[in-house]
């Protein structure tokens, strides 16, 4: 099984450093740039990050030079300040009536005399509801990539990025207009009413196009920019007050262009739905 940290807020998405112990300074945003990143694999060997991520790495992660680490040794060397680590860590968050978990991947600073839970998060993404397979994210797991990376570059260049108010300001600059750019989408992430072109027309007027997990991978895979796609954390079946993420993801630029954190109140809450798609189209 996967560690659990636990989250002591809500509202985070890029950072889930909401408790005081997590919150990264500039600093280790520096100290990021002059270590080793260490990838620690998952413990259920046969998992989907364990069977993509290498690959991954060596085609789409450029900033630091990389390793690869079992997370007994993750354990050891978490307190070295020279290494940073990309790990997925199962989070719950304390304020919630429903105590759902999920798995993030995340990216953590190592950091003398601190348990797991209290190394500096530099970004962290929500991947999937912790019960659910990892086959439902592991085709998109590139792009997350690309994000933290591009993401840390983007702090290092506006450190006002830093915390609570900095990720408020992150998510108002957002990617920019959704012109021009298909829309991919999987069938079973919308609901009935708008589960055609047709249908989306009438409130979505930039194109659409309903595809496979491989197309989306695939767009991914060639950093196509005229390709967005929908990742969608949500339960795989209805639960009353609890937490639904809906981000829409650049394929090529990595940058996040929409995003939806919402408390589930039905069914409906848990897809992209027309309310969604008409704030879409008004992006700027």
């Amino acid at each position: 099984m996967k560690k659990t940290v636990l989250i002591l807020a809500v509202g985070f998405i890029l950072n889930m450093a909401t408790a005081q112990q997590h919150i990264p300074t500039l600093d280790d945003y520096n100290r990021f740039l002059k270590s080793k990143t260490m990838v620690v694999f998952d413990e259920v060997k046969l998992s989907v990050f364990n069977w993509k991520i290498k690959e991954i790495m060596e085609r789409a992660w450029t900033i630091t030079p990389v390793e690869y680490i079992t997370f007994k040794e993750f354990e050891e060397l978490k307190h070295d300040p020279n290494l940073s680590f990309i790990i997925t860590t199962v989070a719950s968050f304390e304020k919630d009536k429903v105590k759902a978990r999920f798995d993030f991947l995340s990216l953590l600073m190592g950091q003398p005399d601190k348990k797991l839970k209290a190394l500096p998060d530099l970004c962290s993404i929500p991947l999937a509801y912790a019960q659910m397979d990892d086959d439902t994210y592991g085709y998109k797991l590139e792009a997350f990539i690309l994000f933290i990376q591009a993401y840390v570059k983007e702090v290092l260049a506006d450190p006002t990025l830093i915390g609570e108010k900095g990720f408020s300001k992150y998510t108002k600059k957002k990617g920019g207009s959704l012109a021009g750019k298909t829309l991919y989408l999987l069938k079973e992430e919308v609901p009935k009413d708008i589960n055609d072109e047709k249908k989306i027309k009438s409130v979505y007027p930039h194109p659409v196009k309903f595809v496979t997990h491989e197309e989306i991978e695939a767009a991914i895979a060639r950093r196509d920019n005229n390709v967005v796609f929908l990742h969608k954390v949500g339960p795989a079946k209805f639960q009353h007050q609890t937490r639904v993420y809906k981000i829409i993801v650049g394929a090529g630029d990595s940058k996040l262009y929409y995003h939806a954190h919402k408390i589930m109140k039905s069914q409906a809450d848990n897809a992209l739905q027309a309310k969604d798609l008409k704030k879409m189209a008004k992006l700027k």
